[in-house]
C-alpha cells in the first residue's frame, strides 16, 4: 500500500512538473509583453459628421465612425443602414451611382451629390476614400 502510495505522489509530481514546463515554454516562445495585434476600434476614424440635405429645408446630420479606408459612400451606407433610411443605388463602370435616399430620386432636375469639406466630389462616392475628420455632405439639389 505504501509503494502505491508513493508512485501516485511521484506520477502527480511528474504531472505537475511537466505542466509548469509546458506552461513556461510556451511563454518562452510567445511571451507575455509580445505586441497584440491591432484592434478593430483602433482603426476607427475620429467622429465625423455626415449630413443628409433633402432640399426641402429638412437636413439630418448623424455623427459617423468608420475604419480607414471607408468612402464617401461607405458612411452614406453605415447611416443609412443604422437608421432605416432606404438608399437605392446602381453600380456603374466608373462606381456607385445614388439613385434615391429615402424616396427622394434623382432625375434631370434633381440629384444626389456628395460633398467632403464643402468641396463635390470629383470620383464616384464610393472612390473617394474620406480622412480622419472629413465632413460629408449628401445634397440633393439641382445638377450643374
Amino acid at each position: 500500500m505504501k509503494n502505491i502510495k508513493t508512485l501516485l505522489i511521484v506520477i502527480g509530481s511528474l504531472f505537475v512538473a511537466f505542466v509548469i514546463g509546458w506552461f513556461s515554454l510556451f511563454n518562452i516562445i510567445q511571451p507575455p509583453n509580445a505586441p497584440e495585434e491591432p484592434k478593430q476600434e483602433d482603426a476607427i476614424l475620429s467622429q465625423t459628421e455626415l449630413k443628409i440635405d433633402y432640399g426641402d429645408k429638412n437636413v439630418t446630420s448623424y455623427q459617423v465612425c468608420l475604419p480607414d479606408s471607408y468612402s464617401a459612400f461607405d458612411s452614406l451606407k453605415s447611416v443609412a443602414e443604422n437608421n432605416d433610411i432606404i438608399l437605392e443605388t446602381q453600380q456603374y463602370d466608373f462606381g456607385i451611382f445614388v439613385k434615391s435616399i429615402d424616396g427622394y430620386e434623382s432625375t434631370a432636375e434633381m440629384s444626389w451629390i456628395y460633398f467632403v469639406n464643402g468641396e463635390s466630389g470629383q470620383v464616384a462616392a464610393d472612390q473617394h476614400i474620406l480622412n480622419a475628420g472629413d465632413t460629408i455632405e449628401w445634397k440633393y439639389i439641382k445638377p450643374e
